[in-house]
């Protein structure tokens, strides 16, 4: 498994207009942008805020339940687990853990929009990414060392809404995964949700003929906008999200 701890897989974000900036608290690393008007100091530290306020609400649930951290299974819910971590679990068939990098993100999204009028956020968290945009936004893919990584994008149509956007690999990273794909992108409209399924179809894709089938699980889930899924030089999609073929800084 290979690590990529410089990140610089976040250049391939859609840059048009937008100003980044990056927050950390330990485990949890955001890279956040909004469109160049919105941009203020003050953003800043409501992100970093937002962004305790997340991992409390985590930690609290680890805290009455251990296994909330190492359960590779879903587990009941409880009035103080983040409901959207135990619902995305339970649908994807995960630990709640498969859905915390989402979840974060997503918080953070909503909680700077509501903050002021804004064009466009977009909130990265390890790769897993919620955006909201007035108009169409293109997110780059990522996928190791497979000839497809950072050739391919998707164009999120958005139009004032949200989507999630999160990704999950067997050969890229850190994060548990029993399966062998090189990028398994899910797109939904909730990033707890998105980021679970990612990990739940990532685990099932070892060899290149298991790519139909999953794609075929992902077509009938209503759950899903879209998907994509990168092996090597296989490539499988389906959705309403198109792809389109990047230009460096596109």
């Amino acid at each position: 498994m290979t690590e990529y701890a410089t990140r610089f897989y976040r250049s391939f974000h859609d840059s048009s207009n937008t100003v980044f900036f990056h927050i950390a608290e330990k485990e949890s690393d955001l890279w956040i942008g909004i469109n160049r008007e919105s941009a203020a100091p003050s953003l800043y530290q409501k992100a970093a805020d937002l962004l305790r306020e997340a991992r409390r609400e985590v930690q609290r649930a680890i805290d009455i339940e251990p296994l909330f951290l190492s359960s590779l299974k879903p587990l009941e819910e409880h009035p103080l687990f983040p409901s959207a971590m135990t619902q995305a679990a339970l649908k994807a068939k995960t630990g709640p853990m498969a859905a915390v990098a989402g979840y974060i993100a997503e918080y953070v999204l909503r909680g700077l929009l509501s903050e002021k009028p804004f064009k466009k956020v977009i909130v990265e968290n390890g790769g897993d990414i919620c955006v909201w945009a007035e108009e169409s936004v293109h997110i780059g893919v990522f996928a190791g060392t497979s000839p497809l990584s950072g050739r391919l994008g998707l164009n999120l149509p958005c139009r004032g809404e949200s989507y999630g956007i999160c990704t999950s690999s067997g050969t890229v990273g850190h994060s548990l995964s029993f399966g062998k794909a090189d990028a398994v992108v899910i797109i939904c409209r909730d990033s707890a949700l998105a980021d679970a399924y990612a990990t739940s179809f990532a685990n099932r894709i070892r060899s290149k003929e298991d790519l139909a089938a999953v794609i075929e699980d992902v077509r009938s889930n209503n759950d899903i906008d879209g998907g994509l899924f990168i092996m090597g030089e296989d490539l499988a999609v389906t959705g309403s999200c198109p792809l389109y073929v990047r230009k460096e800084g596109a």
